[in-house]
């Protein structure tokens, strides 16, 4: 099969590779930076093309891994009838406008969380004085601005502080954002790969992420420093959160992946937070590590209205593994850039989920000696995802960190000691309500 990665958010270098060791054709279309400069990253790996438009014909399958650009390009190739998998534009719109996110959930009767658009801070200012409550800030828009709205205050103050702050540097170009009222509970999502006829068969996905820079959610917000990963074949958060809105995705003719974040408090009362229409990063390089067979026929299969999907009855832990100065990454990109990374070739090649590195030569030791010899170097601060997996919680955890410890990049790399360890306590917490049944600690 040849397949065209349509690579938007340069995430797909790894499901590239693991579909090149099943024997497909694969050309990978990257995005440039702001400058037009097209990223290392890949290099020396895959067969790297500058314009996906001029591959499509010649691809079987074309994967497109994020929903922020090209969508609307994208709609007329999808009406063509190309073989696409992947987000379409009307789900992006349920992700990136959250207000229409929202009334998606409402409309489906799912339980939805009140929220107050904003479209200048001013007016978020005049709403925080006149209710000085606790509140969650988050974009509600498409720029890349936007998404330095997200904050999740301790009180009024903090929020009013970080209004006059993203007022101050000019962060807030225009982009509308919202309010929702702080909830407390734990946070878990369900995910589900949608094919032309509905979600496949044996494809719920229950996931936990870890999203703090340090140990203990604590530090900055990263998007994602780990994640602990389920397929199950029975899943009461899919059936509450997903399968209401299969007959509309279905009209949409939506295929690939969609995921809902939901918080829970202890009595069960759940306000969903947003959907994820694409794959998420890095829960679709830890998801890996669970199929079975071919990576990609699945995919294709799908498309044709077939269910081939097959994923392990285990748990996955993937840990992100990065260098100075992610996740701000205003440095030049030359510093994170050429830094050899050993011991990868020691850990399964299922677990071992490279993003932003090359091919290069490096100094290497063998049988004594220091020589120079061909591997894997860093393109940028992003490194990899290393998984484990497992039949409990406890297995996958203690696998992934038995490969992180072959790992050894100079410079510092960075990640967390202790992704998975508080699934222990939310799972004896919704054990009770009726959730997450499949899983073992």
């Amino acid at each position: 099969m040849k397949i065209l990665m349509v690579d938007v958010g340069n995430n797909l270098l790894d499901f590239s590779l693991q579909c090149l060791r099943a024997g497909h054709g694969v050309r990978v279309a990257p995005t440039p930076d702001k400058e037009g400069n097209r990223p290392k990253m890949g290099n020396g790996l895959v067969e790297k093309v500058s314009d996906w438009r001029q591959h499509m014909k010649w691809a079987d399958l074309i994967v497109v891994p994020d929903n922020t650009k090209y969508m609307r390009e994208l709609e007329t190739f999808h009406k063509a009838g190309y073989p696409i998998w992947g987000p379409r534009a009307g789900g992006a719109d349920w992700e990136l406008n959250r207000m229409l996110g929202q009334e998606v959930m409402s409309k489906a009767g799912l339980p939805v969380m009140d929220c107050v658009e904003f479209k200048t801070v001013k007016q978020a200012k005049e709403f925080l004085v006149a209710n000085p409550d606790r509140w969650v800030s988050k974009p509600a828009g498409y720029g890349d601005t936007a998404k330095a709205l997200s904050y999740v205050s301790k009180s009024a103050r903090d929020m009013m502080f970080m209004l006059e702050r993203w007022e101050s540097e000019k962060a807030f170009k225009g982009d509308p954002f919202i309010f929702q009222p702080f909830f407390k509970g734990i946070e878990v999502a369900v995910g589900g790969w949608m094919g032309r006829n509905g979600f496949l068969e044996g494809s719920w996905c229950e996931n936990f992420e870890h999203k703090k820079l340090m140990g203990g959610e604590v530090g900055v917000n990263t998007g994602e420093m780990g994640t602990v990963v389920k397929y199950v074949k029975e899943s009461t958060l899919a059936n509450v959160l997903l399968k209401p809105l299969e007959a509309t995705l279905i009209r949409m003719g939506y295929v690939g992946y969609i995921d809902v974040a939901v918080m829970i408090n202890d009595k069960g009362k759940m306000c969903p937070l947003e959907f994820t229409c694409r794959p998420g990063w890095p829960l679709f390089q830890i998801q890996q590590t669970l199929h079975k067979g071919d990576p990609a026929q699945w995919m294709a299969d799908a498309l044709e209205g077939r269910n081939t999907f097959e994923a392990r009855d285990e748990v996955a832990t993937g840990v992100v593994v990065t260098l100075p100065d992610f996740p701000f990454n205003k440095a030049p990109l030359e510093r994170s850039t050429g830094f050899p990374v050993y011991g990868w070739d020691k850990i399964p090649k299922d677990d071992f989920h490279p993003v932003e590195v090359m091919a290069g030569d490096h100094w290497d030791m063998q049988d004594g000696e220091l020589v120079k010899s061909n591997g894997l170097l860093t393109t940028g601060t992003y490194v990899a995802v290393v998984s484990g997996r497992g039949k409990t919680v406890q297995e996958a955890n203690a696998q992934a960190y038995a490969h992180l410890d072959r790992l050894e990049i100079p410079n510092s790399p960075m990640y967390r000691t202790d992704i998975g360890q508080k699934v222990e306590g939310y799972l004896k917490r919704l054990r009770p309500l009726g959730l997450v049944d499949g899983w073992r600690w």
